[in-house]
Protein backbone atom coordinates (compact mmCIF):
# COMPACT_ATOMS: atom_id res chain seq x y z
CA UNK A 1 0.00 0.00 0.00
CA UNK A 2 1.21 3.42 -0.67
CA UNK A 3 0.08 7.00 0.20
CA UNK A 4 0.03 9.68 -1.75
CA UNK A 5 -0.56 13.43 -0.32
CA UNK A 6 -2.02 16.12 -2.75
CA UNK A 7 -3.19 19.59 -1.91
CA UNK A 8 -5.71 20.66 -3.59
CA UNK A 9 -6.21 24.10 -2.67
CA UNK A 10 -5.17 26.53 0.46
CA UNK A 11 -8.22 25.39 2.36
CA UNK A 12 -8.64 21.51 1.81
CA UNK A 13 -5.89 18.62 1.91
CA UNK A 14 -6.80 15.43 -0.13
CA UNK A 15 -5.19 12.30 1.59
CA UNK A 16 -5.57 9.69 -1.17
CA UNK A 17 -4.81 5.93 -0.77
CA UNK A 18 -3.28 3.98 -3.72
CA UNK A 19 -3.92 0.36 -3.73
CA UNK A 20 -1.71 -1.66 -6.33
CA UNK A 21 -2.36 -5.24 -6.66
CA UNK A 22 -0.20 -7.71 -8.95
CA UNK A 23 -2.48 -10.12 -10.33
CA UNK A 24 -1.89 -13.27 -13.15
CA UNK A 25 -3.83 -11.50 -15.46
CA UNK A 26 -2.07 -11.78 -18.78
CA UNK A 27 0.65 -9.33 -18.71
CA UNK A 28 1.20 -5.90 -16.58
CA UNK A 29 -0.96 -5.28 -13.36
CA UNK A 30 -4.14 -3.80 -11.86
CA UNK A 31 -3.94 -0.54 -10.62
CA UNK A 32 -7.18 0.65 -7.96
CA UNK A 33 -7.40 4.07 -6.78
CA UNK A 34 -9.60 5.38 -4.50
CA UNK A 35 -9.97 8.90 -3.10
CA UNK A 36 -11.23 8.33 0.53
CA UNK A 37 -11.28 11.44 1.93
CA UNK A 38 -11.10 15.58 1.91
CA UNK A 39 -10.27 17.57 4.56
CA UNK A 40 -10.13 21.53 5.35
CA UNK A 41 -6.52 22.35 6.10
CA UNK A 42 -7.70 23.97 9.27
CA UNK A 43 -9.48 20.97 10.16
CA UNK A 44 -7.60 20.63 13.80
CA UNK A 45 -6.45 23.25 16.00
CA UNK A 46 -2.88 22.94 15.85
CA UNK A 47 -3.38 23.88 11.70
CA UNK A 48 -5.86 26.59 12.84
CA UNK A 49 -6.04 29.52 10.27
CA UNK A 50 -4.76 32.80 11.76
CA UNK A 51 -6.98 35.57 11.47
CA UNK A 52 -6.38 39.62 11.02
CA UNK A 53 -8.52 41.65 13.58
CA UNK A 54 -10.61 43.92 11.92
CA UNK A 55 -9.58 42.51 8.48
CA UNK A 56 -11.20 41.15 5.71
CA UNK A 57 -12.99 38.57 5.69
CA UNK A 58 -11.39 34.75 5.49
CA UNK A 59 -13.24 31.88 3.16
CA UNK A 60 -13.59 28.78 4.30
CA UNK A 61 -16.01 25.58 4.60
CA UNK A 62 -16.43 22.36 6.78
CA UNK A 63 -16.83 20.19 3.58
CA UNK A 64 -14.94 17.43 4.77
CA UNK A 65 -14.22 18.24 8.18
CA UNK A 66 -13.62 16.00 10.68
CA UNK A 67 -14.38 15.59 14.89
CA UNK A 68 -11.48 16.58 16.56
CA UNK A 69 -13.46 15.31 19.59
CA UNK A 70 -13.31 18.67 20.88
CA UNK A 71 -17.01 19.22 22.42
CA UNK A 72 -16.23 21.44 24.82
CA UNK A 73 -18.73 24.37 25.03
CA UNK A 74 -22.11 22.64 24.59
CA UNK A 75 -20.71 19.40 25.77
CA UNK A 76 -23.10 16.13 25.24
CA UNK A 77 -24.38 17.03 21.98
CA UNK A 78 -21.52 16.10 19.80
CA UNK A 79 -22.30 18.82 16.96
CA UNK A 80 -18.82 19.65 16.72
CA UNK A 81 -18.13 16.52 14.65
CA UNK A 82 -17.37 18.84 11.55
CA UNK A 83 -15.20 21.86 13.07
CA UNK A 84 -12.66 23.44 11.99
CA UNK A 85 -10.16 26.33 13.60
CA UNK A 86 -8.78 29.47 13.91
CA UNK A 87 -7.03 31.82 15.98
CA UNK A 88 -7.00 35.44 16.81
CA UNK A 89 -5.49 37.98 18.84
CA UNK A 90 -7.56 39.87 21.61
CA UNK A 91 -7.65 43.86 21.27
CA UNK A 92 -6.50 45.66 24.22
CA UNK A 93 -10.55 46.31 25.23
CA UNK A 94 -11.40 42.77 25.27
CA UNK A 95 -14.24 42.64 23.29
CA UNK A 96 -14.79 40.85 19.80
CA UNK A 97 -17.48 40.23 17.54
CA UNK A 98 -17.17 37.53 14.51
CA UNK A 99 -19.25 37.20 11.89
CA UNK A 100 -19.84 34.14 9.68
CA UNK A 101 -21.56 35.63 6.12
CA UNK A 102 -22.30 34.91 2.27
CA UNK A 103 -23.20 31.10 3.24
CA UNK A 104 -23.54 28.69 0.44
CA UNK A 105 -23.61 24.59 0.23
CA UNK A 106 -25.46 22.52 2.39
CA UNK A 107 -26.40 21.67 5.95
CA UNK A 108 -26.87 23.39 8.93
CA UNK A 109 -25.40 26.95 8.86
CA UNK A 110 -22.35 27.16 11.52
CA UNK A 111 -22.27 28.13 14.97
CA UNK A 112 -18.94 29.11 16.80
CA UNK A 113 -17.32 29.00 20.26
CA UNK A 114 -14.08 30.59 21.50
CA UNK A 115 -11.93 28.56 23.18
CA UNK A 116 -8.23 29.15 25.36
CA UNK A 117 -5.25 27.53 25.66
CA UNK A 118 -3.15 26.10 23.47
CA UNK A 119 -3.95 22.78 20.98
CA UNK A 120 -4.18 19.70 23.31
CA UNK A 121 -5.26 22.17 26.09
CA UNK A 122 -8.26 24.16 25.44
CA UNK A 123 -10.94 24.90 27.26
CA UNK A 124 -14.05 26.74 26.92
CA UNK A 125 -14.74 30.43 27.40
CA UNK A 126 -17.58 31.51 25.46
CA UNK A 127 -19.92 30.26 22.62
CA UNK A 128 -22.65 31.35 20.13
CA UNK A 129 -25.42 29.30 18.87
CA UNK A 130 -26.03 32.11 15.89
CA UNK A 131 -24.08 32.92 12.84
CA UNK A 132 -22.23 36.15 14.93
CA UNK A 133 -21.76 36.43 18.04
CA UNK A 134 -20.12 39.35 20.72
CA UNK A 135 -17.57 38.25 23.16
CA UNK A 136 -16.18 40.65 26.30
CA UNK A 137 -14.08 39.78 29.14
CA UNK A 138 -10.89 38.61 26.94
CA UNK A 139 -7.67 38.99 28.02
CA UNK A 140 -5.57 41.43 25.69
CA UNK A 141 -2.79 40.30 23.55
CA UNK A 142 -4.25 36.46 24.30
CA UNK A 143 -4.08 34.55 21.49
CA UNK A 144 -7.88 32.27 21.12
CA UNK A 145 -8.93 29.67 19.13
CA UNK A 146 -12.66 30.45 17.01
CA UNK A 147 -14.31 26.88 16.96
CA UNK A 148 -16.22 26.49 13.88
CA UNK A 149 -19.22 24.05 13.27
CA UNK A 150 -22.93 23.23 12.23
CA UNK A 151 -25.54 22.91 14.91
CA UNK A 152 -26.42 19.36 13.82
CA UNK A 153 -25.17 15.76 14.37
CA UNK A 154 -24.74 15.43 10.87
CA UNK A 155 -22.06 16.45 8.01
CA UNK A 156 -22.13 20.17 6.46
CA UNK A 157 -20.32 21.12 3.34
CA UNK A 158 -21.32 24.76 3.97
CA UNK A 159 -18.79 27.82 2.46
CA UNK A 160 -18.69 30.50 4.12
CA UNK A 161 -17.01 33.63 5.15
CA UNK A 162 -15.30 34.72 8.62
CA UNK A 163 -14.26 38.24 10.21
CA UNK A 164 -13.57 38.91 13.52
CA UNK A 165 -13.81 42.73 14.83
CA UNK A 166 -13.17 44.71 17.63
CA UNK A 167 -16.41 45.98 19.86
CA UNK A 168 -17.10 48.53 22.10
CA UNK A 169 -17.36 47.52 25.48
CA UNK A 170 -20.91 45.74 26.24
CA UNK A 171 -23.67 48.17 28.44
CA UNK A 172 -23.16 47.81 32.18
CA UNK A 173 -26.78 46.10 32.34
CA UNK A 174 -25.34 43.75 29.56
CA UNK A 175 -26.79 40.59 31.90
CA UNK A 176 -29.81 40.30 33.87
CA UNK A 177 -27.79 40.37 37.06
CA UNK A 178 -26.91 43.81 36.16
CA UNK A 179 -30.33 44.77 35.49
CA UNK A 180 -30.54 48.82 35.36
CA UNK A 181 -32.83 50.06 38.15
CA UNK A 182 -35.79 51.91 36.67
CA UNK A 183 -37.88 54.96 38.65
CA UNK A 184 -41.85 54.81 37.42
CA UNK A 185 -42.20 57.81 35.39
CA UNK A 186 -38.86 58.77 35.04
CA UNK A 187 -37.14 57.71 31.15
CA UNK A 188 -33.91 56.35 31.30
CA UNK A 189 -31.27 56.26 27.78
CA UNK A 190 -29.46 52.92 26.89
CA UNK A 191 -27.98 51.10 24.11
CA UNK A 192 -28.16 47.81 22.29
CA UNK A 193 -24.43 48.69 20.99
CA UNK A 194 -21.71 45.93 21.68
CA UNK A 195 -24.55 44.06 23.92
CA UNK A 196 -24.05 39.99 23.96
CA UNK A 197 -26.42 37.29 24.00
CA UNK A 198 -27.86 36.40 27.14
CA UNK A 199 -29.54 32.77 26.00
CA UNK A 200 -33.52 34.51 27.40
CA UNK A 201 -35.71 34.64 24.15
CA UNK A 202 -39.08 34.29 25.03
CA UNK A 203 -40.47 37.06 22.35
CA UNK A 204 -37.88 36.96 20.08
CA UNK A 205 -37.78 33.19 18.39
CA UNK A 206 -33.82 33.42 18.31
CA UNK A 207 -33.39 37.04 17.91
CA UNK A 208 -32.67 38.29 20.96
CA UNK A 209 -28.90 37.92 20.37
CA UNK A 210 -28.00 41.85 21.71
CA UNK A 211 -30.30 42.14 24.70
CA UNK A 212 -30.01 44.50 28.21
CA UNK A 213 -31.61 44.18 30.81
CA UNK A 214 -33.96 46.95 33.25
CA UNK A 215 -36.05 46.01 36.27
CA UNK A 216 -38.55 48.07 38.38
CA UNK A 217 -40.93 47.75 41.35
CA UNK A 218 -44.67 47.32 40.31
CA UNK A 219 -46.47 50.79 42.01
CA UNK A 220 -49.61 49.57 40.96
CA UNK A 221 -51.48 46.53 39.03
CA UNK A 222 -51.12 48.55 35.59
CA UNK A 223 -48.56 50.24 33.93
CA UNK A 224 -46.90 50.54 30.45
CA UNK A 225 -43.49 50.40 28.59
CA UNK A 226 -42.19 52.97 26.83
CA UNK A 227 -39.35 52.57 24.22
CA UNK A 228 -38.40 54.49 21.51
CA UNK A 229 -34.98 54.43 18.93
CA UNK A 230 -32.97 57.72 19.50
CA UNK A 231 -30.07 56.69 17.52
CA UNK A 232 -27.72 54.80 16.18
CA UNK A 233 -28.48 51.84 13.81
CA UNK A 234 -32.60 51.47 13.03
CA UNK A 235 -32.81 47.42 13.92
CA UNK A 236 -36.13 47.59 15.39
CA UNK A 237 -36.59 47.69 18.92
CA UNK A 238 -38.38 44.58 21.00
CA UNK A 239 -39.55 44.65 24.95
CA UNK A 240 -39.76 41.63 26.94
CA UNK A 241 -41.11 41.80 30.24
CA UNK A 242 -40.34 39.09 32.91
CA UNK A 243 -41.48 37.71 36.66
CA UNK A 244 -39.48 35.27 38.73
CA UNK A 245 -35.74 36.17 39.36
CA UNK A 246 -32.50 36.30 36.88
CA UNK A 247 -31.90 32.55 35.39
CA UNK A 248 -35.58 31.66 36.88
CA UNK A 249 -37.77 34.13 34.52
CA UNK A 250 -41.34 33.62 33.48
CA UNK A 251 -42.56 36.10 30.71
CA UNK A 252 -45.54 38.10 30.72
CA UNK A 253 -45.45 40.52 27.97
CA UNK A 254 -43.95 41.17 24.71
CA UNK A 255 -44.29 44.25 22.54
CA UNK A 256 -45.13 43.38 18.74
CA UNK A 257 -43.43 45.99 17.15
CA UNK A 258 -41.23 48.64 17.52
CA UNK A 259 -42.25 52.18 18.63
CA UNK A 260 -45.33 50.57 20.11
CA UNK A 261 -45.68 51.13 23.87
CA UNK A 262 -46.43 47.46 26.37
CA UNK A 263 -49.41 47.37 28.61
CA UNK A 264 -48.84 44.97 31.59
CA UNK A 265 -51.75 44.09 33.37
CA UNK A 266 -52.40 42.02 36.58
CA UNK A 267 -49.20 43.42 38.17
CA UNK A 268 -48.74 42.83 41.80
CA UNK A 269 -47.49 45.68 44.04
CA UNK A 270 -44.03 45.99 45.12
CA UNK A 271 -42.73 43.07 43.19
CA UNK A 272 -39.87 43.42 40.84
CA UNK A 273 -39.99 42.73 37.11
CA UNK A 274 -37.40 42.66 34.26
CA UNK A 275 -37.56 44.34 31.23
CA UNK A 276 -35.60 42.53 28.63
CA UNK A 277 -34.87 44.70 25.43
CA UNK A 278 -33.54 43.64 22.19
CA UNK A 279 -33.50 44.59 18.64
CA UNK A 280 -35.15 42.51 15.71
CA UNK A 281 -31.91 41.68 14.14
CA UNK A 282 -30.92 37.62 13.54
CA UNK A 283 -27.50 38.21 14.23
CA UNK A 284 -25.76 40.80 16.93
CA UNK A 285 -24.06 43.80 16.26
CA UNK A 286 -27.03 46.32 16.82
CA UNK A 287 -25.81 49.80 17.61
CA UNK A 288 -29.31 51.24 18.40
CA UNK A 289 -29.81 53.97 21.48
CA UNK A 290 -33.16 54.46 22.65
CA UNK A 291 -35.12 55.86 25.71
CA UNK A 292 -37.27 53.57 27.91
CA UNK A 293 -39.27 54.90 30.81
CA UNK A 294 -42.15 52.72 33.19
CA UNK A 295 -45.35 54.63 33.35
CA UNK A 296 -49.02 54.31 35.68
CA UNK A 297 -52.14 54.71 34.16
CA UNK A 298 -53.18 58.76 34.74
CA UNK A 299 -55.24 59.06 37.82
CA UNK A 300 -58.95 59.96 35.54
CA UNK A 301 -57.95 56.62 33.74
CA UNK A 302 -61.45 55.19 34.42
CA UNK A 303 -64.88 56.85 34.14
CA UNK A 304 -65.65 57.01 37.65
CA UNK A 305 -62.22 59.42 38.43
CA UNK A 306 -63.52 61.62 35.69
CA UNK A 307 -61.93 65.16 36.30
CA UNK A 308 -64.87 67.91 36.40
CA UNK A 309 -64.86 70.65 34.26
CA UNK A 310 -66.49 74.07 34.55
CA UNK A 311 -67.67 75.84 31.12
CA UNK A 312 -64.98 78.00 29.39
CA UNK A 313 -62.00 76.48 30.99
CA UNK A 314 -59.41 74.47 29.56
CA UNK A 315 -56.56 72.55 30.68
CA UNK A 316 -53.53 70.52 29.93
CA UNK A 317 -53.53 66.46 30.39
CA UNK A 318 -51.99 63.58 28.90
CA UNK A 319 -53.40 59.96 28.15
CA UNK A 320 -49.77 58.30 28.30
CA UNK A 321 -49.70 54.89 30.24
CA UNK A 322 -53.88 55.06 29.86
CA UNK A 323 -55.77 51.57 29.39
CA UNK A 324 -58.35 50.88 26.92
CA UNK A 325 -61.69 51.24 27.90
CA UNK A 326 -64.20 50.21 25.05
CA UNK A 327 -64.48 53.41 22.97
CA UNK A 328 -65.36 53.14 19.14
CA UNK A 329 -62.65 55.56 18.02
CA UNK A 330 -60.34 55.91 21.39
CA UNK A 331 -58.02 53.27 21.51
CA UNK A 332 -57.43 54.22 24.91
CA UNK A 333 -57.19 57.79 26.96
CA UNK A 334 -58.70 59.85 30.00
CA UNK A 335 -61.66 60.90 31.24
CA UNK A 336 -63.54 64.30 32.06
CA UNK A 337 -66.84 65.71 32.65
CA UNK A 338 -69.30 68.85 32.85
CA UNK A 339 -72.57 69.59 33.52
CA UNK A 340 -74.89 70.78 30.17
CA UNK A 341 -76.44 74.37 30.52
CA UNK A 342 -79.33 74.31 28.14
CA UNK A 343 -76.75 76.40 25.33
CA UNK A 344 -74.39 75.09 22.70
CA UNK A 345 -70.94 73.93 23.95
CA UNK A 346 -68.00 73.22 21.75
CA UNK A 347 -65.51 70.66 22.99
CA UNK A 348 -62.13 70.90 21.64
CA UNK A 349 -58.62 68.96 21.90
CA UNK A 350 -55.64 70.16 20.88
CA UNK A 351 -52.70 67.71 20.68
CA UNK A 352 -48.92 68.38 21.31
CA UNK A 353 -46.20 67.48 19.02
CA UNK A 354 -47.94 65.35 15.92
CA UNK A 355 -50.11 63.19 18.06
CA UNK A 356 -53.43 61.58 16.72
CA UNK A 357 -56.37 62.15 18.82
CA UNK A 358 -59.93 61.57 19.06
CA UNK A 359 -62.71 62.35 21.57
CA UNK A 360 -65.87 60.60 22.20
CA UNK A 361 -68.64 62.33 24.55
CA UNK A 362 -71.39 60.37 26.57
CA UNK A 363 -74.32 60.80 28.91
CA UNK A 364 -75.63 58.42 31.52
CA UNK A 365 -73.79 57.33 34.55
CA UNK A 366 -70.06 55.12 34.72
CA UNK A 367 -71.03 51.97 34.19
CA UNK A 368 -74.24 52.37 32.31
CA UNK A 369 -72.99 54.99 29.31
CA UNK A 370 -74.57 56.00 26.17
CA UNK A 371 -72.81 56.97 23.23
CA UNK A 372 -73.64 60.98 21.96
CA UNK A 373 -71.17 60.97 19.42
CA UNK A 374 -66.88 59.77 18.40
CA UNK A 375 -64.86 62.57 16.90
CA UNK A 376 -61.98 61.62 15.06
CA UNK A 377 -61.87 63.90 12.43
CA UNK A 378 -58.31 65.18 12.59
CA UNK A 379 -55.43 63.81 11.45
CA UNK A 380 -52.11 63.41 13.21
CA UNK A 381 -50.98 67.00 14.84
CA UNK A 382 -54.54 68.37 14.23
CA UNK A 383 -57.63 69.40 16.77
CA UNK A 384 -60.30 67.42 16.75
CA UNK A 385 -63.81 69.41 18.22
CA UNK A 386 -67.77 68.40 18.35
CA UNK A 387 -70.31 71.38 19.22
CA UNK A 388 -73.64 70.25 20.23
CA UNK A 389 -76.32 71.99 22.66
CA UNK A 390 -76.33 70.55 25.64
CA UNK A 391 -79.61 69.80 28.14
CA UNK A 392 -79.71 71.77 31.21
CA UNK A 393 -78.30 69.21 34.10
CA UNK A 394 -77.31 66.71 32.19
CA UNK A 395 -74.24 65.04 33.13
CA UNK A 396 -71.70 64.66 29.91
CA UNK A 397 -68.50 62.64 30.12
CA UNK A 398 -66.12 63.22 27.87
CA UNK A 399 -63.04 60.57 26.74
CA UNK A 400 -60.21 61.96 25.18
CA UNK A 401 -57.34 60.03 24.09
CA UNK A 402 -54.96 58.14 21.05
CA UNK A 403 -56.78 57.42 18.45
CA UNK A 404 -57.56 54.45 16.23
CA UNK A 405 -55.99 55.30 13.61
CA UNK A 406 -52.54 55.80 14.97
CA UNK A 407 -50.57 54.18 17.80
CA UNK A 408 -48.14 56.74 19.38
CA UNK A 409 -46.09 57.22 22.68
CA UNK A 410 -47.07 60.64 23.64
CA UNK A 411 -50.37 61.58 24.44
CA UNK A 412 -50.25 65.23 25.48
CA UNK A 413 -53.27 67.55 24.77
CA UNK A 414 -54.69 70.59 25.77
CA UNK A 415 -59.05 70.13 26.42
CA UNK A 416 -61.30 73.31 25.95
CA UNK A 417 -64.83 73.92 26.88
CA UNK A 418 -66.82 76.90 25.24
CA UNK A 419 -69.88 77.71 26.57
CA UNK A 420 -72.83 79.46 24.73
CA UNK A 421 -74.96 81.91 26.48
CA UNK A 422 -78.60 80.45 27.34
CA UNK A 423 -81.03 82.03 24.91
CA UNK A 424 -84.27 82.82 27.41
CA UNK A 425 -87.84 80.48 27.00
CA UNK A 426 -90.32 82.38 25.04
CA UNK A 427 -93.56 83.23 27.72
CA UNK A 428 -96.52 81.49 26.51
CA UNK A 429 -98.63 84.37 25.45
CA UNK A 430 -100.38 85.99 22.65
CA UNK A 431 -99.99 84.63 19.90
CA UNK A 432 -97.42 84.51 16.72
CA UNK A 433 -95.58 82.49 14.47
CA UNK A 434 -92.19 82.32 12.94
CA UNK A 435 -89.68 81.16 10.52
CA UNK A 436 -86.57 79.27 11.29
CA UNK A 437 -83.99 77.99 8.82
CA UNK A 438 -81.54 75.19 10.41
CA UNK A 439 -79.22 73.04 9.03
CA UNK A 440 -80.24 69.10 9.63
CA UNK A 441 -76.92 66.67 9.52
CA UNK A 442 -78.42 64.17 10.85
CA UNK A 443 -76.53 64.02 14.24
CA UNK A 444 -79.05 63.48 16.46
CA UNK A 445 -79.31 66.16 18.52
CA UNK A 446 -82.22 68.76 19.72
CA UNK A 447 -81.89 72.14 17.47
CA UNK A 448 -83.53 75.09 19.44
CA UNK A 449 -86.54 76.88 17.31
CA UNK A 450 -86.14 80.51 17.90
CA UNK A 451 -88.44 83.24 18.56
CA UNK A 452 -87.61 86.75 19.05
CA UNK A 453 -84.19 85.53 20.60
CA UNK A 454 -86.70 82.66 22.65
CA UNK A 455 -86.44 79.18 22.60
CA UNK A 456 -90.30 78.33 21.98
CA UNK A 457 -89.45 74.47 20.70
CA UNK A 458 -86.94 71.65 19.39
CA UNK A 459 -86.71 69.74 16.39
CA UNK A 460 -84.53 66.23 17.08
CA UNK A 461 -81.99 66.39 13.89
CA UNK A 462 -82.11 62.72 12.47
CA UNK A 463 -81.63 62.79 9.11
CA UNK A 464 -79.58 64.77 7.15
CA UNK A 465 -81.97 67.27 5.28
CA UNK A 466 -79.43 69.81 4.78
CA UNK A 467 -80.65 73.65 5.33
CA UNK A 468 -84.46 73.27 6.19
CA UNK A 469 -87.05 75.76 6.50
CA UNK A 470 -89.63 75.55 9.78
CA UNK A 471 -92.21 77.46 10.21
CA UNK A 472 -94.17 77.72 13.47
CA UNK A 473 -97.34 78.85 14.26
CA UNK A 474 -99.11 80.06 18.01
Amino acid sequence: MKNLLIVKSPQQTFTTHTILLRALLGFGFLIISMALIAQPINDEPVNAIALTLNGAGVAATTDGATDSGLDLCDAGFNDEDDDIFFTFVAPASGNVSVDLANASGSGEFPALSILSGSPGSLTCFDFSLNTSGSFTGLSSGVTYYLQVYSFLESPSTVTFDVSVFETASAPDNDECAAAEVLTIGNASTGTLNAATESFEDPCGNGIANDDVWYSFVATATESSVYINRTGGSDDGLRVGVHTGTCGSLSNIGCNVGAGESLHLTGLTVSQTYYIQVFSNLTTGGSTTDFEIEVVVPPSNDKCINAIAMACNASLVASYRGSTPNGSTCVTRGVWFQTTGTGGGMTINVSPDANNDVALEVFTGSCGSLSSVVCEDSGIEGEDDSFSFLTLSGETYYIYVGESSFLDDNEGSFTLSLTCNALLPVAAASGCDNTVNDVTMTGSGEWLPIILNSSIVGKIKDTEALGLTTISLYG
